[in-house]
């Protein structure tokens, strides 16, 4: 499921209302699309977070402020795209943190809830979930008075073995109160063995190896999550936790893990918004069949990290590619149209063919010819060219032998083309009525030029014309 909303602008004849009332439909179903996924991510923590649900509420909020601001006015103001590409990428921000919190979340609670998974998240919260983030704080506060509580207890009792355990479980930043504590635990080890002086150096000496395998356990705790997370950078670090095997000192197993504490909180974060994104491409357009946006949709999916700016130039790259072709789509449906005006036009005023597949062999780029009113030896030649968007109509006339003819034939031939010529003029402005405006119209007037052919040629074409349909027919028996 995406975390964000994807889409592209195209050119619409429709009113503006209804334009408006499409366009907030669609944004309104998206939001909702990615609003739902969020609640069935948020299901497996609501026993645990009874305000998690507030992740939902802040993006229904967002969704309910833009559909009252998207107006009419918005709509026609010169700004519009630019207006909505700005909500709707605050909008898939919000989601973007929103999911890499819940990742988080998922993280740091894979072994259920405690101090330290707490305070990592404290830090994850969106801004805008306030009641979220007390809650947790609270949490966190329960959790330290629990702690707490413990100690006195033990405190009482001069239960040492238990204030070490307690000791071992405190987070790192409640430093006064872990101090006291281990101030705590030494004053009891000196009292109860104040006259040996012996046992007392085994102590300290004892004590100051619980703190190097504080840290070796920490750090082994590190290096696992940071092995599932990015392997590669496992491997770099793997000859410090050899050497931190056989490391006696604590200043040296004290950088050791924070070497490697640093690595996992960076590779962490690096991992979780990389999955993020790859998932938002992958759902995004999983639908588009359009092979330049597929292979770039693979190309994406294929690296093993992904940045934000890979993520924002991919979309950008994409919603031109879609923009350009929808733009190509209309404009050769109006070329189209354009077309079938013509031949529509030409027939009212006589000129006819037999040939119902005309059509299609016209907009297919071939040359078609169509009869005229002026007799069986007189067609038009017709031909569109869809790549430089114009048309060329020849008038020609079939003869047995041009050279045959006399200066007479060709005058007449000449008077009769001047009769095309006034219904071309004729045709120009019934298409200018129905708001088709031809430019660069080269026109070679009948005196220039005067197209004649063969009849025998002609009869070849036919006779090839034929054959083509007759094959096509017998392949499709």
């Amino acid at each position: 499921m995406s975390s964000a909303i994807s889409y592209s602008w195209s050119i619409s004849d429709s009113p503006p209302e209804e334009i408006l009332k499409n366009n907030k439909k669609y944004f309104e179903a998206e939001m909702n699309r990615l609003i739902d996924h969020v609640k069935e991510l948020i299901k497996k923590h609501l026993r645990s977070f009874k305000n998690i649900k507030e992740l939902v509420k802040i993006l229904e909020a967002y969704r309910d402020e833009f559909l009252s601001s998207y107006t009419l006015e918005i709509l026609n103001s010169p700004n519009h795209t630019k207006w909505v590409d700005e909500k709707m990428s605050d909008f898939n921000d919000l989601a973007l943190r929103i999911k890499s919190f819940l990742k988080f979340l998922d993280i740091e609670l894979e072994s259920g809830i405690s101090l330290n998974s707490l305070k990592s998240l404290i830090s994850k919260v969106p801004k805008e979930c306030a009641a979220l983030r007390r809650e947790i704080e609270e949490k966190i506060d329960e959790l330290i008075n629990k702690l707490l509580k413990k100690i006195e207890e033990a405190r009482k009792s001069k239960d040492i073995q238990q204030l070490e355990e307690l000791y071992q479980n405190m987070p790192e930043d409640l430093k006064e109160e872990k101090q006291k504590l281990s101030n705590e635990i030494l004053r009891l080890k000196l009292e109860k063995q104040r006259t040996k002086q012996k046992k007392d150096e085994k102590l300290k000496e004892e004590d100051y190896d619980n703190k190097v395998e504080e840290l070796k356990q920490k750090a082994k705790v590190f290096y696992e999550k940071l092995n599932k997370i990015s392997p590669q950078d496992a491997i770099r670090l793997k000859p410090l936790v050899e050497e931190l095997k056989n490391v006696k000192d604590k200043s040296r197993a004290s950088a050791i893990v924070s070497e490697i504490k640093y690595t996992y909180t960076k590779a962490v974060q690096e991992h979780v918004m990389s999955e993020v994104l790859k998932e938002d491409v992958k759902y995004a357009y999983a639908d588009i069949e359009i092979p330049k946006v597929k292979d770039m949709v693979r190309e994406f999916l294929r690296k093993e990290k992904v940045s934000r700016e890979e993520y924002d130039s991919l979309n950008r790259k994409i919603r031109e590619i879609l923009l350009k072709e929808q733009i190509e789509k209309a404009n050769k449906k109006r070329m189209e149209e354009e077309v079938k005006l013509i031949y529509k036009k030409l027939r009212e005023m006589g000129y006819y063919i037999v040939d119902e597949g005309i059509m299609e062999r016209l907009l297919a780029g071939e040359i078609v010819e169509i009869n005229t009113p002026f007799g069986e030896d007189y067609v038009l030649r017709l031909k569109f060219d869809e790549k430089e968007k114009n048309m060329t109509i020849k008038f020609v006339r079939y003869v047995e032998d041009e050279k045959g003819l006399s200066e007479y034939d060709k005058a007449k031939d000449i008077s009769i083309a001047k009769r095309w010529c006034k219904d071309y003029d004729k045709l120009i402005e019934l298409l200018k009525e129905n708001g088709i405006f031809f430019e660069n119209i080269r026109r070679i007037e009948p005196e220039q030029r005067f197209y004649y052919e063969r009849k025998k040629a002609r009869k070849e074409g036919i006779k090839k014309k034929d054959e083509k349909k007759e094959g096509i027919f017998r392949k499709q028996i």
